[in-house]
């Protein structure tokens, strides 16, 4: 009997190192294709707009607040640059909160899309612990298409 509650793990193993690709080099024609394909996915299984609104918000939230130390910074490209410990620890908490969110919406959309974080959450780590900027800011490209997406294909 098959089990109506568990994703189709679609996109999770198939694209794992594209996603590494992405994140570490930035998103190219195949990435757009993805994030079309992907945004459709989860709206079919149930993720709703307000669902990855707030997901979205809190990464948008994190990126001003780069963009405003970022002043600061300017005698670094962004290929040497890191979060800082405040912006680090609203990404760090995103995975603990879409889990949270996941157990009270548990949709197939839902199990999808935190799939998807885990995968490039792992990746966008790099071996000191931080989290380059560049990686923060292409995992940010590869979110607008999906939302994009997303909304395009939602019911």
């Amino acid at each position: 009997m098959k089990n109506e509650n568990k994703p189709e793990r679609k996109f999770d193993l198939l694209k794992e190192d594209q996603i590494k690709k992405w994140i570490e080099n930035g998103i190219d024609h195949e990435a757009i294709q993805f994030c079309n394909e992907f945004g459709k996915e989860i709206a079919v299984g149930k993720f709703t707009t307000s669902q990855i609104r707030i997901f979205y918000g809190e990464m948008r939230r994190i990126e001003l607040a780069i963009n405003n130390n970022d002043q600061n910074d300017n005698d670094k490209n962004d290929n040497d640059k890191v979060l800082k410990d405040k912006e680090k620890t609203a990404f760090l908490m995103l995975k603990p909160r879409l889990a949270y969110a996941e157990k009270r919406n548990n949709t197939v959309g839902m199990q999808q899309f935190r799939s998807f974080f885990n995968i490039a959450y792992k990746y966008i780590f790099n071996k000191n612990s931080d989290i380059p900027l560049i990686y923060f800011k292409n995992f940010m490209y590869l979110m607008e298409g999906i939302l994009a997406y997303h909304k395009f294909y939602e019911n």
